[in-house]
């Protein structure tokens, strides 16, 4: 339908909207005609802490409110929508969370968000890497850009010229809304307070949202025992929306997912011919997806620091197919057991505990196995929430692979449980021969004895592949590098298609933390 109704108001364009129609369409269509009495609808979030929802209890965040919101609409319909909320701190969305993007969030998405606002100003590039490289997965999926004015020129090119579906939530008319039709706290009585709803009350006080003696004091949900360590747990500072803030987005963004459901419905229902519906709808698509597939690169947002390297194509990087090696959590390749090649996996959806946790940082910091030299998966205590058990805070972790000065540590990519996983041939299908590393970051910085992005050279670090030293490190955007040896980027791999890594720092007192490995 075409009806004007605050769902659409907040969606800018009426061309992604009929192009997420067409999404939620293709899948119910699917479902009728194969006779089907559900199929899954996926949508994935990325972002920073705020998306994370640090500062508030894990089941607040937005895409937990939304998902609880349209579990049973969606499943009345016959779609089984689930979501993955992988958001995580002091990330941007580019270069090692786009080149990743299979590993982290997986290659059966419908629906993928951006909300990296905060880390990504100033970066087209960035947002632009993780929307090409996400567009490349064999599900198509559409997007949903959160709190992305800076970059509006860049989503109308990628909408008009490109064929994505880029739906871009309003945000002016949500701050608006915020502050003209919430009721203000300020000035009432405690009586008057506690009678209004849950979700509302203590959100605005005067134009502050979350701000002020009353509004400010009530951000954060609180557990009744004010001697339970949750409620002193990490993240509760002034750049981090409350609760309430999260009930609103998530609500909002249920009530554009909801309203799309409804028209699609609506169309599919009034189908004379389903099958021939269907057929239309996938020839549409593939239009899209063809125009996407064959525009050339738009330059104008390709990393700069990429574009300045004479033998890495830019064409290899935005386009083709790679591989990453990742100790991030929260990520599907953790998940799965696939990085260690563990029999420990989670159970199923919303199954955020049961994996390999990797060891210790103070087990293999000033420690080496020669028996087992493998570079371990390693986790820092100081990265979780370790006083506060009652609730679960927050799953994103910035875990690594170690290397230290006390012998040589291996790793040998991609490993057979990730060539199976990913239909990985390397014989068959060679990779290009383009390395990246990205190191862990630490928060507001690393403690002394981490080498980070300025300490790397042959004086602080050994690393070799297949045998052949790294010279030197080209810098890909802030958070990784390209690996080079003394002719150039272009590695090959060993008999057997594999890569295999050795590093060890030069220092006793130094130690290195890889977050990833990518293979192109």
């Amino acid at each position: 339908g075409t009806t004007v109704t605050v769902g659409r108001t907040l969606v800018e364009t009426s061309l992604s909207w009929d192009r997420m129609k067409r999404k939620v369409m293709l899948k119910l269509l699917q479902a009728k005609i194969q006779g089907l009495t559900e199929i899954d609808f996926w949508w994935a979030t990325g972002g920073h802490s705020a998306s994370a929802a640090h500062g508030n209890l894990f089941n607040e965040s937005y895409t937990q409110i939304m998902t609880r919101s349209l579990t049973d609409i969606y499943g009345a319909a016959g779609l089984n929508f689930r979501a993955r909320p992988y958001a995580m701190g002091a990330t941007t969305s580019g270069m090692e969370i786009a080149a990743c993007y299979e590993e982290i969030f997986g290659n059966d998405l419908d629906v993928v968000s951006w909300d990296y606002g905060m880390t990504t100003v100033g970066h087209p590039s960035r947002a632009h890497f993780y929307l090409q490289r996400a567009a490349l997965l064999p599900t198509r999926p559409a997007f949903v850009m959160i709190e992305s004015d800076w970059f509006r020129e860049m989503i109308q090119t990628l909408e008009n010229d490109y064929g994505l579906t880029m739906c871009v939530l309003n945000s002016k008319m949500i701050k608006e809304i915020q502050r003209t039709k919430y009721p203000d706290t300020d000035g009432k009585t405690q009586a008057e307070i506690d009678q209004m709803p849950k979700y509302i009350r203590a959100f605005r006080c005067d134009q502050n949202i979350e701000k002020g003696s009353v509004c400010g004091d009530e951000k954060y949900t609180l557990d009744p025992n004010p001697d339970e360590p949750c409620n002193n747990r990490r993240g509760k500072v002034s750049w981090h929306p409350g609760w309430k803030w999260h009930a609103m987005y998530g609500h909002f963004l249920a009530l554009v997912m909801t309203e799309i459901l409804e028209d699609a419905l609506i169309q599919v229902r009034d189908a004379t011919d389903p099958q021939v519906l269907l057929d239309e709808l996938k020839a549409s698509e593939e239009k899209d997806y063809q125009k996407f597939i064959n525009a050339p690169l738009p330059m104008k947002y390709v990393d700069k620091s990429l574009s300045e390297i004479d033998d890495i194509p830019n064409e290899v990087i935005y386009q083709k197919k790679n591989y990453c090696h990742t100790a991030r959590l929260p990520s599907q390749a953790r998940y799965q057991g696939l990085v260690t090649e563990s029999e420990l996996k989670v159970s199923g959806y919303n199954d955020y505990s049961t994996y390999d946790k990797g060891v210790e940082l103070v087990h293999v910091q000033k420690s080496f196995d020669a028996e087992n030299p493998a570079m371990p998966l390693t986790r820092n205590r100081d990265s979780r929430e370790t006083l506060c058990t009652k609730y679960l805070v927050h799953i994103d972790f910035p875990d690594f692979f170690v290397a230290n000065s006390f012998g040589k540590a291996t790793l040998s990519l991609p490993n057979p449980t990730e060539q199976t996983a990913y239909g990985i041939n390397t014989k068959e299908k060679p990779f290009e021969g383009y390395i990246a590393l990205c190191l862990a970051g630490c928060g507001w910085g690393c403690p002394k004895g981490v080498l980070g992005y300025p300490d790397l050279s042959p004086g602080n670090l050994t690393l070799t592949v297949n045998g052949v030293a790294v010279q030197s490190y080209s810098k890909f955007e802030d958070d990784c590098v390209f690996l080079k040896h003394e002719d150039g980027h272009k590695w090959n791999a060993n008999a057997d298609g594999i890569f295999e890594f050795a590093a060890q720092t030069t220092d006793a007192s130094n130690h290195i933390r890889f977050s990833s490995f990518v293979i192109w």
